[in-house]
């Protein structure tokens, strides 16, 4: 990657640098990622809802005036774009070790989902006979599995 040798300047003037860099390059070693400049939180709200119906997996958020950081930053934000799912508890499991897995009829898998419940509160509401749960996930995979599927609340 061109960032990391270019740290000590912002991400404006890095990209000013390597485009310009770029032009005087064959095209067909660059590409170039679309990026939007956002000034006010209806912008970034409205962006995101772009991004949900476009089904990006989700967004990178940037400041424009930060140097670059080998490391997560909270000047480079992801926001992911996840979806939920509610789903029937047929069977849980708990393993010598404390964890607590539910798997799960969902109406848009074949296959139960396997769930880690981390949350002590809903392991109780489980234990005392609760079988609807609320599943977040990222996609639903071409082989109809929930990808990072996360107990999000039992009920």
């Amino acid at each position: 990657m061109a960032y990391d040798v270019l740290n000590e300047a912002s991400l404006k003037e890095r990209k000013k640098l390597l485009y310009a860099l770029c032009r005087e390059a064959s095209n067909k070693f660059f590409q170039f990622v679309k990026f939007y400049l956002l000034s006010t939180d209806a912008e970034l709200l409205a962006f995101k809802q772009f991004s949900v119906e476009q089904e990006w997996e989700g967004i990178i958020l940037k400041d424009y005036n930060s140097r670059y950081v080998p490391k997560r930053s909270y000047s480079w934000l992801k926001w992911k774009n996840k979806k939920q799912v509610k789903g029937t508890i047929k069977r849980i499991e708990e393993d010598a070790y404390g964890r607590f897995k539910a798997f799960v009829e969902t109406p848009i898998t074949n296959d139960l989902v396997e769930v880690q419940i981390n949350n002590i509160g809903y392991q109780s509401k489980v234990r005392q006979g609760s079988k609807e749960i609320l599943i977040e996930y990222l996609e639903l995979t071409e082989n109809n599995r929930l990808r990072q599927p996360v107990c999000k609340e039992v009920f």
